[in-house]
């Protein structure tokens, strides 16, 4: 027993072999770590020399790009994809290294066994996809576009000092001026309906004074005769009716006289005094409406529409020609007033006609009343005061409400001559026939066909690309004011983008550049022969418009140019003044037609202009403008609607298919390759399953992948 505590003691407490104990406690991880270390070295070279070969494989596959499409900016494998494959594993092969080293060297320079490799295209990356198309093209421009593009366009931007709000409001002062003209029509029509209504009043009151009071009797008979009508009557026969009246007893035939007079007096026609009311209560209909009033008439009357045009007139300068045929809320209110006056005067009841004090007060209706009350009493100079306050009545009529009234209609008729001036038909017929010569001049290429072929062709590739891009709509020939409207539409984008110059587009600047660098447009301009509208010198314009009719995409070029044109005419005509009154407002519409098509005939001429589209701004600064240059603009205003760029590459594609006779469908820009491999591990294999690689046995497997695009 004791020996066997004397061994545990020494064991346990026995000091010797201790150190080589803690040395190979301590040396072993170290040794781990650096066979895990040298391993890893190993196989992170590997990796690399794997990538490398990978890389410099596909580089060199893909350097057997297709040429043709090179020559427009555009980069595809020219090849199929059973080449490429078998290009890649001969650059493959190549590019690894083959080596045999055996001992230290194999740290830096690891055997690596290759495993199987292979590459394949991905066709939904190919240079119809509109992301690949134009990042191609987009390198391809970024440096050579602003070289391109030229200073011109840039100082032609300093010019401007016009923004798109100050075209809203020119656009505006046309619209409205076409509006403001129709709209005076149509109130000068509701007020001529007034007016008749209106004269038909005062018409028939003028006649009341025939028919109440009649002339005076000069040749008195001694009988009292039948069907006394006139005040002037019943007077002058009244003594011999107060005569008869006295009498006890009548003869027959002074009874058939007492009777005559009786019945006159009984009869009271005094209807006849108001029958008046049908032409009165027609008198607002046209003016305001018949429940309409001075502040609030209804629609569609001449107070309405002229409360529109007061308020489209405003205060603008520009209107101010127009202000003098706008009519004064006064000229309303004195028409209304005054009939209600006469009216009033003619029916009002409103005194004590038993002791009236001033017979001036009394209505007509109620001096009639007086009157006929009076013929029972023998008072002749009551009658004479009574019948003297009737006339009086009518010269009131006619001297504090007539005369008001006819002269307001007498202002009116000033301003309606000078609407109706004869001189703006003749004017407005020349704008029309200024619009018609530009037409007629543009419609010649619309049923062009000779290169029908050549577009059907196009169309074919833009429909195989994604489906085709519907271009514009029509120019609207209806008329001068419609053409108008069109052209300062298109005028307005020109100038939003000058204003702006959004560095959003930017990108889509190079593409622009890049159509005119590779399919450019080219003289002639000029109608002299069919190459003036082919696709062959018009290649610029199918992708700027989209059109696959022949001829429609330079109409439509041309058209552009002919809206420019005439707005800057039509802008600079009202800036001296061309828009005095309604007369020169078509002078102006027509004087900037005729520039318009001498301007046009310039340009189709000469293959250029001289031409300023500021010059309101800076009248004496031109530049010269070439189809390129309106090509540009064209194509840089467009450029602003996210879905015409989509329809324009399409177009660009369809048009490098046309060049190249290459479809884009089969010409890929985009590779994957596959590589694999291993190494053998020197050390303990099972320290490299940290690592994120793949252990199998005493080899690391290795995969690579890539993806190369132009």
């Amino acid at each position: 027993m004791r020996n066997i505590k004397q061994i545990m003691k020494n064991l346990l407490f026995n000091n010797r072999g201790s150190v080589s104990i803690y040395a190979i406690i301590i040396i072993l991880p170290v040794f781990l770590m650096n066979a895990l270390f040298i391993d890893t070295m190993r196989i992170l070279v590997a990796e690399r020399q794997i990538e490398s070969s990978l890389d410099a494989a596909l580089r060199s596959t893909m350097a057997k790009f297709d040429t043709k499409l090179a020559n427009l900016g555009l980069f595809a494998y020219s090849g199929d994809e059973g080449a490429a494959n078998g290009d890649f594993q001969s650059y493959l092969q190549k590019a690894t290294t083959d080596s045999s080293l055996s001992g230290y060297n194999n740290i830096a320079v690891p055997n690596i066994d290759m495993g199987e490799s292979s590459i394949s295209f991905d066709f939904e990356r190919n240079l119809v996809d509109l992301d690949v198309f134009r990042s191609q093209v987009i390198e391809t421009m970024k440096y050579q576009a602003p070289v391109q593009i030229g200073t011109d366009i840039f100082d032609m931007f300093k010019l401007n000092e016009m923004s798109s709000g100050d075209v809203d409001n020119m656009q505006d002062l046309v619209d409205n001026y076409e509006e403001i003209l129709e709209l005076m029509k149509k109130r000068n029509n509701k007020i001529d309906s007034g007016k008749e209504k209106i004269d038909k009043f005062i018409e028939e009151v003028k006649a009341l004074q025939t028919k109440i009071t009649g002339k005076r009797v000069t040749d008195v008979k001694d009988k009292i005769p039948k069907n006394l009508k006139t005040f002037h009557e019943l007077k002058a026969y009244h003594s011999r009716y107060i005569t008869l009246k006295e009498m006890e007893e009548r003869d027959d035939d002074e009874e058939e006289e007492f009777q005559n007079y009786k019945a006159s007096i009984d009869s009271k026609d005094l209807l006849t005094a108001i029958g008046v009311k049908l032409y009165y209560d027609d008198v607002p209909l046209h003016l305001i409406g018949n429940n309409g009033t001075l502040s609030n008439p209804e629609d569609s009357t001449a107070k309405a529409y002229n409360d529109e045009i007061k308020g489209m007139v405003g205060t603008e300068e520009e209107f101010d020609d127009l202000k003098s045929l706008v009519i004064e809320d006064s000229f309303f209110e004195i028409l209304l007033n005054n009939t209600d006056e006469v009216y009033d005067k003619l029916i009002l009841e409103e005194n004590n006609l038993d002791n009236p004090n001033d017979l001036s007060q009394l209505s007509l209706l109620e001096l009639i009343h007086y009157f006929y009350n009076s013929l029972l009493l023998d008072d002749e100079d009551l009658l004479g005061v009574i019948l003297q306050a009737i006339d009086d009545k009518f010269t009131d009529f006619e001297n504090e409400h007539f005369k008001k009234i006819k002269s307001e209609f007498d202002k009116y008729e000033l301003i309606k001559k000078e609407l109706d001036n004869a001189d703006v038909d003749a004017e407005e017929e020349k704008a029309e026939t200024g619009l018609s010569d530009i037409f007629e001049m543009l419609n010649e290429l619309k049923n062009l066909s000779d290169d029908q072929a050549t577009y059907n062709k196009l169309e074919e590739y833009v429909l195989q690309y994604d489906g085709a891009f519907a271009g514009e709509e029509e120019a609207d020939n209806s008329g001068v004011f419609a053409f108008i409207q069109d052209a300062f539409d298109r005028f307005k984008y020109f100038i939003e983008f000058v204003e702006g110059f959004p560095e959003s587009i930017r990108n889509e600047l190079y593409i622009n550049e890049y159509v005119l660098a590779n399919f450019a447009t080219k003289e002639p301009y000029a109608f002299t022969s069919s190459d003036f509208y082919k696709y062959d010198t018009k290649k610029g314009q199918y992708i700027a418009y989209g059109h696959h009719v022949s001829g429609m995409n330079y109409f439509h070029f041309l058209l552009d140019i002919t809206c420019i044109l005439l707005i800057v005419n039509l802008l600079d005509e009202l800036k001296r003044g061309g828009f005095a009154g309604p007369l020169g407002f078509y002078k102006a519409i027509a004087t900037a037609m005729v520039m318009t098509l001498t301007e046009l005939t310039s340009f189709l001429d000469d293959g250029k202009l001289e031409w300023n589209p500021f010059k309101m701004f800076a009248p004496s600064k031109r530049f010269t403008f070439t189809g390129t240059m309106f090509l540009r603009i064209f194509l840089a205003v467009k450029s602003i609607d996210p879905t015409y760029n989509d329809g324009k590459i399409r177009r660009i594609q369809a048009a490098a298919s046309h060049e190249t006779n290459r479809n884009l469908l089969e010409s890929p820009s985009y590779i994957e390759g596959h590589v694999s491999g291993d190494i053998k591990l020197w050390f303990i294999p099972q320290l490299a399953e940290v690592l994120p690689g793949k252990v199998e046995g005493n080899r690391y497997k290795i995969e690579k992948h890539k993806v190369y695009s132009y």
